[in-house]
């Protein structure tokens, strides 16, 4: 069975190592050194070799190294992205490229380690909440409306037919019309404020 020594030493031989991660060496080194203040003993009774210990240069070592270890790992591997056969997202640096990537359907990394980068990142996001918008339909164009206008005017001014007729007659010729007899009225006034002869249209009874 393992004794808080025994366990003391091993935290202790794994702070000493500077082979491992920083933070784990400073895990080890503080739960061997709540340890030790447990069993009220020296370092020298603890050291894997019954050294003295330099408490602060081995703290003062471990946070040099954890600080090396975070900036490695904020560090932009884009080299290992390439390297890997299986890895086939490319990194790129620029909105422009990304953009173009992702319009043709693929995928795209971007180095966002620079303030240039980080502003692509951001480009190339509004680029693509943008295209998945949805887009407002525009209203089919009337290949025919000039001829339906044109027909409308012509039954106005040569003849007296009620605007119900007119409407129906202008179905008849485009199906796919939307005139209607308070568009036709609309055609009317239009006519007569530029000095057309179109005659007046009783109202039709309401049945």
């Amino acid at each position: 069975m393992t004794t808080r020594t025994e366990e003391a030493r091993g935290l202790l031989a794994v702070a000493l190592d500077d082979g491992r991660r920083a933070l784990e060496r400073k895990e080890a080194y503080w739960a061997a050194n709540d340890i030790r203040k447990e069993l009220k003993v020296g370092w020298p009774k603890l050291h894997p070799r019954g050294l003295p210990l330099d408490s602060a240069s081995l703290e003062s070592e471990i946070e040099r190294q954890l600080a090396k270890d975070l900036a490695d790992d904020e560090t932009p591997r884009t080299e290992v992205l390439e390297e890997d056969p299986e890895y086939t997202t490319p990194v790129v640096s620029t909105a422009a490229e990304a953009i173009q990537i992702l319009d043709a359907g693929g995928g795209v990394g971007i180095d966002v380690s620079t303030p240039e980068g980080k502003a692509a990142a951001a480009e190339a996001i509004a680029h693509v909440a943008n295209s998945k918008r949805p887009r407002k339909a525009s209203a089919p164009k009337d290949e025919h409306r000039g001829e339906i206008s044109a027909l409308v005017r012509s039954l106005l001014q040569s003849t007296d037919l009620p605007y119900a007729d007119i409407v129906a007659r202008v179905l008849a010729a485009h199906p796919a019309a939307r005139t209607t007899a308070r568009s036709v009225a609309s055609v009317a006034a239009d006519l007569r404020k530029a000095g057309g002869t179109v005659s007046l249209r009783r109202p039709e009874a309401k049945r």
